[in-house]
């Protein structure tokens, strides 16, 4: 349950609709990646509780698509689907792509110390293929929650 609670809080970073509650430079890159795209590195951590969670890794988003690395987990999103992948235990879950704010638990925390950096922006792209899914094999448990 906490590998999952780390994959919704991932999604509530970087989608626009939960913008409003998100950092300055956070809601800046997501206005910039509705008519760009746009890359960064980014770290931040969460509290949750007592406890401080830290996570960092590299995000591409464009428009309502995006792709999310970090902490061991891979996060697609085609704007229809959204796949969390976590490579480490061969484990996917897939669903439908809903609005952010549906995400949103406040039992997740509040985001602090959110930094980017190597942030490129680029002409939109009609090459979504960053935002595809790999092929998995038949090691993988996938939980398709469609």
């Amino acid at each position: 349950m906490k590998r999952l609670a780390a994959i919704l809080l991932l999604l509530c970073m970087f989608c626009p609709r939960g913008a409003a509650s998100l950092p300055e430079e956070m809601v800046s890159l997501l206005a910039k990646a509705q008519d760009h795209r746009v890359e960064a590195d980014y770290s931040f951590s969460v509290t949750s509780g007592d406890v401080p969670v830290l996570y960092s890794g590299h995000a591409v988003f464009q428009g309502d698509r995006f792709r999310i690395s970090g902490n061991g987990l891979e996060i697609y999103c085609d704007g229809r689907t959204i796949s969390c992948l976590d490579f480490n235990a061969r484990e996917a879950y897939i669903e439908d792509a809903v609005r952010i704010d549906e995400y949103i638990d406040g039992s997740i925390g509040s985001v602090r110390d959110f930094k980017s950096s190597s942030v490129s922006v680029h002409e939109l792209s009609s090459d979504d293929s960053v935002f595809s899914v790999p092929d998995l094999d038949a090691g993988w448990v996938i939980t398709d929650l469609r």
